[in-house]
């Protein structure tokens, strides 16, 4: 990160623990891995924001679930939507690739709900994009 770049604020809590055991001889370049980052943590951003789960976290076992299915549904997207491969998807959010396979899976199979299918296409459309607009400031 540049020393005028400002941090960008942690969404997914202990990250920064998580990164540094999952860290390892990956695909991903150290200059590209904040952006991918940073990219990851504007998908679970966005499904927060959809969900209305954006307010001061709520406590109970609900709340826990509704905030594990938004992680699942990020990463889901992040593969499915952004084409980024699920080892890289669990290094830039600090977790195994085996969680991100699990999470993939999970939702797909929550696809047969139509009510579900129809939102994570809404959040796909989102996440396209957002693709689109970092892909212009990278060519511009």
């Amino acid at each position: 990160m540049c020393e005028t770049e400002k941090p960008i604020p942690e969404i997914v809590p202990g990250l920064a623990d998580r990164r540094a055991i999952a860290a390892g001889d990956g695909v991903l370049h150290p200059r590209h891995t904040g952006k991918l980052e940073a990219l990851c943590q504007c998908v679970l951003a966005i499904i927060e924001e959809m969900l209305g789960m954006t307010e001061a976290p709520a406590e109970g076992r609900g709340s826990r679930r509704r905030r594990c299915h938004a992680r699942q549904m990020g990463m889901y997207l992040c593969h499915v939507a952004l084409g980024i491969p699920q080892s890289d998807v669990a290094r830039a959010l600090g977790y195994d690739r085996s969680t991100v396979s699990y999470a993939c899976h999970v939702v797909e199979d929550r696809r047969e709900d139509r009510a579900m299918d129809q939102f994570l296409q809404r959040v796909e459309r989102v996440v396209a994009t957002l693709k689109g607009l970092c892909a212009e400031k990278a060519d511009g």
